[in-house]
């Protein structure tokens, strides 16, 4: 039980000239603020936006605990344990309860927070009386899944492009299960399939890839960090790193990348499927909300990702069900990266047509479904696939889709009349 005070973002940063805590008494009182920096785009904050960074600079000045105000309580397990120390998050209804002793609210402390860019703090009132019961598992031990298509270029095999996406959610908090449909069953279904495609080829990419769905992305990065930190012995030269996070919900995707090459490398994959809403190129230190990819992109090493364009209604609470999943949308994103990681290979069109070959062997296909997957490939590629088919004695194959293949060829590339196969 104890009293609170407010303190605007929860930062202490003197030699940024910036400090919440000015002018305040927090010891043995909890700390309430909001979750967020002064100026977003100023890089400088990243690391006192943390959970851990926020957390820890309350408990060294004396506080019994830290509130957050978000508009919804949602599951966070990330933040490091420390004894003696209680966070929690309200919602910013209960906060506007607790504010209304000075007349204000939750969204006019945030909006001045912002506009202003400068500290706000003051004790209240109220009081709060908090009860937590708790298991601390310090021996713990998570694991990453990894599993790799090796490369045929005896030069470049140890060399890797990382394919993943986090594997783990939040489980079960206070009696309420937390099921991660899109965040991120949908990445980790996305990557397996990508996974199931690349194993399918019959002439393999340059490069090894690597498929990791890893563990800990919700407790703050720790497999990606990992792994990054630690990659296998056989594959120790990461080239690049794909990362797919939250693929499942909206009718577009998001994308972004350190590299402005990664940025024409999936713009070209996406010229025939058409769901990509904007590649933007990202530069400096990643922020503190970023996914896995942000453990090998500070590491120098390049990497891209991708996501649905939302909305996520849901995002760690309990309505992340499979029922706000589009399975369609799952399916554009991971057409996108077969492509995407042929072009990134360097092995000119042959890849890119190994890659046809993959997804149109692995199942059967209707001639409609036939189309929608030759779309994404240029004319000369799709010729030369059935080149290879035939080369390869793959009689099955040309018996099955030889005919679809001409007969639907017309449907996407204009022949002003002539026969399509000339």
């Amino acid at each position: 039980e104890a009293g609170m005070v407010f303190a605007g973002w929860g930062i202490s940063a003197p030699e940024l000239n910036y400090d919440d805590y000015a002018g305040l008494d927090v010891a043995g009182k909890f700390v309430l603020c909001f979750r967020g920096q002064p100026d977003r785009t100023d890089t400088r904050f990243y690391h006192y936006d943390e959970h851990r960074t926020r957390m820890k600079t309350a408990k060294d000045k004396g506080a019994v605990g830290l509130i957050y105000i978000y508009p919804s309580p949602i599951s966070n397990p990330n933040g490091e344990w420390q004894k003696d120390f209680f966070p929690a998050m309200i919602s910013e209804k209960i906060g506007d309860a607790i504010l209304n002793e000075i007349g204000s609210t939750s969204a006019e402390l945030k909006k001045a927070l912002t506009a202003f860019k400068r500290p706000i703090g003051f004790p209240l009132k109220s009081v709060i009386r908090m009860k937590v019961e708790a298991d601390y598992h310090p021996d713990g031990i998570g694991y990453n899944i990894a599993g790799y298509v090796e490369g045929s270029d005896p030069a470049l095999r140890r060399d890797v492009l990382v394919i993943g996406g986090h594997f783990d959610h939040n489980g079960l908090h206070m009696g309420f299960l937390y099921p991660g449909a899109d965040d991120n069953a949908s990445g980790s279904a996305t990557v397996m399939e990508i996974a199931r495609a690349f194993a399918g080829l019959a002439r393999k990419p340059k490069r090894s890839v690597v498929f990791v769905l890893f563990g800990g992305e919700e407790m703050g990065l720790q497999g990606s960090i990992y792994y990054a930190d630690h990659p296998p012995a056989v594959f120790p030269k990461i080239d690049a790193m794909f990362n797919y996070d939250m693929t499942g919900a909206g009718d577009g995707a998001w994308g972004s990348t350190t590299e402005e090459n990664l940025r024409k490398v999936f713009l070209e994959a996406d010229r025939h499927v058409g769901i990509l809403r904007g590649m933007r190129v990202v530069q400096g230190p990643p922020g503190v909300r970023g996914s896995d990819q942000a453990s090998f992109r500070i590491k120098g090493i390049p990497v891209a990702s991708v996501g649905a364009n939302g909305p996520s209604l849901a995002y760690h609470e309990t309505g992340d069900t499979i029922y706000r999943i589009n399975p369609s949308i799952m399916g554009d994103i991971a057409k996108i990266i077969h492509p995407a990681a042929g072009i990134f290979d360097l092995s000119g069109s042959e890849d890119l047509v190994d890659s046809i070959i993959g997804i149109i062997t692995r199942h059967p296909m209707k001639e409609s479904d036939l189309v929608k997957t030759l779309k994404q490939f240029s004319p000369e590629n799709v010729v030369e696939t059935l080149k290879r088919l035939e080369e390869s004695g793959r009689a099955q194959v040309i018996k099955r889709y030889g005919v679809r293949f001409w007969s639907a060829m017309p449907a996407f590339y204009p022949t002003n009349g002539t026969d399509p196969a000339g």
